[in-house]
């Protein structure tokens, strides 16, 4: 590889970087170090080969998307530079084919429940439908890059009958839309004492390639996943995470529908009085409107006729339209569904819904075998591992900070140093001694868990054996730092001691 094809290549990959950072410091920095690789690239292309003086070397495409028609290379009405001897062959994807890919439990998708907070309203049914159905054919690919062909996608996208042009349209609508969809990873933890939140954005696709020719024919989508932190939004099955059939979701005809489903499915676990409750946008319907994607200036009895009633019934029977109990259609995902509009003021101004539905009997067994089918015991092991050693760091962080602040706190250590001063008597067990006369000098307090108090005391002799008694208390003298044939120390086993031992008798 000559130097020119490095630096083309060295170009398109810090354009890469730069589309998907988000992070403006880096992007700055990567821009400057993209300029300097251009003006390189410019010094080494003869003279002849470049249109004027100010324009740049043509190099491969840059940007993320690669969206180069395959017929680019063929038309050029100059002599090739060293960067186009070589063009772009996009018939032949470097990925894996997704024939050879095998899919486990191919009709069942898994959602970690952040992944709802990723606004898709603006995605029309067709993208929805593709951009799920690649979530379920990627799940368990980990870094793998795989290809999928325009009859692939069509089966994806639940459109077999949908035109070459309108097919391209809604691949790239659907790049556009989720290429901004990055998420944030929170983790907490301790270090150096204090309670740290790390929160990190995380991109869900490393690669997404669209090919296709001069006559805006799709040729292939190329896709790979940005793993491991794919698998943390779409395979950690251990965290909060949602299950749904494919077959369902693809089957649902209006984009209302599909964001609807996904919303409810969420909230099958949760039932008041027999029913299942969605209470998320409660008091959020603006919010609730752009989940769903239903335009800000759209008068709420449209909102009624036109999507929530529709989006309702392709969902179950609506309780108030004739719903049977004894005759239930097994056809729609829940036997019945309604909602409720949150009102607030004199003019009733809407401000949440709720909506309440009913899953058919044998919907929770189902999902019960479902999830015993898509459950991995190795991540999941490896998850719990991780889990547990996290669990051990903070408490061992924990019991570090604890042992290293004072049992008492510091207006308690002030009241105590305030006793320094005073003289009574002490009693010493071992060997059993009273001295009469002992002027507390100093103390000290313990740190952790210990609440003894050591007294620094100087004798006032008032028997003959008080300094020979004394001399078996000189355990803690290096701790204060002072020597001397009448000084001696004493340990209280609490505050209480020192009080009812010492304090209350002492003048």
């Amino acid at each position: 590889m000559d130097t020119t094809e490095q630096l083309g290549q060295q170009i398109k990959a810090l354009q890469t970087i730069i589309s998907a950072t988000a992070d403006i410091g880096l992007r700055e920095v990567l821009e400057r170090e993209k300029a300097e690789c251009l003006k390189k690239l410019v010094a080494l292309v003869p003279a002849l080969d470049l249109q004027s003086p100010q324009d740049p070397p043509k190099v491969a495409p840059e940007p993320t998307l690669d969206t180069t028609p395959k017929s680019e290379t063929e038309h050029s009405n100059k002599a090739p530079t060293k960067q186009e001897q070589k063009p772009i062959d996009t018939s032949t994807p470097k990925g894996t084919s997704a024939k050879e890919v095998p899919i486990a439990n191919p009709n069942q998708v898994v959602i970690h429940n952040d992944i709802y907070k990723v606004n898709l309203g603006k995605m029309g049914a067709r993208e929805i439908n593709l951009l799920f159905s690649l979530f379920n054919r990627l799940k368990d690919q980990q870094d793998t890059c795989i290809y999928f062909t325009p009859k692939e996608v069509k089966e994806m996208m639940d459109a077999p009958k949908i035109g070459d042009k309108d097919l391209l349209k809604a691949v790239k609508a659907l790049w556009k839309n989720v290429k901004t969809a990055n998420f944030w990873e929170i983790a907490r933890c301790i270090e150096d004492g204090r309670k740290i939140t790390r929160e990190t954005n995380r991109f869900l696709f490393k690669d997404f390639t669209i090919a296709y020719d001069e006559t805006e024919k799709l040729c292939y989508i190329e896709v790979g996943v940005n793993a491991p932190y794919y698998l943390h939004l779409l395979n950690d099955l251990s965290a909060n995470f949602t299950t749904f059939q494919l077959k369902t979701f693809l089957s649902l005809r209006s984009k209302y529908a599909k964001n609807l489903y996904r919303l409810l499915v969420r909230f099958e676990d949760v039932k008041k009085n027999g029913m299942c409750e969605m209470i998320s946008y409660k008091n959020d319907f603006a919010g609730f409107k752009e989940f769903m994607g239903i335009p800000t200036t759209m008068r709420t009895d449209l909102i009624d006729a036109h999507i929530l009633k529709p989006a309702c019934r392709e969902l179950g029977v609506i309780f108030e339209e004739g719903y049977d109990p004894k005759n239930p259609n097994r056809n729609l995902p829940y036997e019945t569904i309604f909602y409720v509009k949150e009102k607030k003021g004199r003019g009733g101004k809407v401000v949440g819904i709720t909506f309440h539905f009913m899953p058919h009997p044998h919907a929770d067994a189902q999902k019960a075998i479902l999830k015993r089918r898509s459950q991995n015991r190795i991540q999941e092991a490896v998850i719990k591992a991780q889990k547990q050693e996290r669990k051990e760091q903070e408490k061992q962080a924990k019991e570090q900070k604890k042992a290293q602040r004072g049992y008492y706190t510091k207006k308690e250590r002030e009241a105590i140093g305030k006793f320094c001063g005073l003289t009574g008597s002490i009693c010493i067990d071992s060997p059993y001694h009273v001295f009469q006369n002992a002027k507390l000098i100093n103390v000290l307090t313990r740190l952790g868990d210990n609440p003894s108090i050591v007294g620094l005391f100087q004798l006032i002799p008032t028997h003959p054996n008080d300094r020979h008694y004394a001399q078996y208390c000189t355990e803690h003298l290096e701790r204060f730092n002072t020597q001397g044939d009448d000084l001696f120390t004493h340990t209280f086993k609490d505050h209480e001691d020192f009080v009812n031992n010492f304090v209350k008798h002492a003048r």
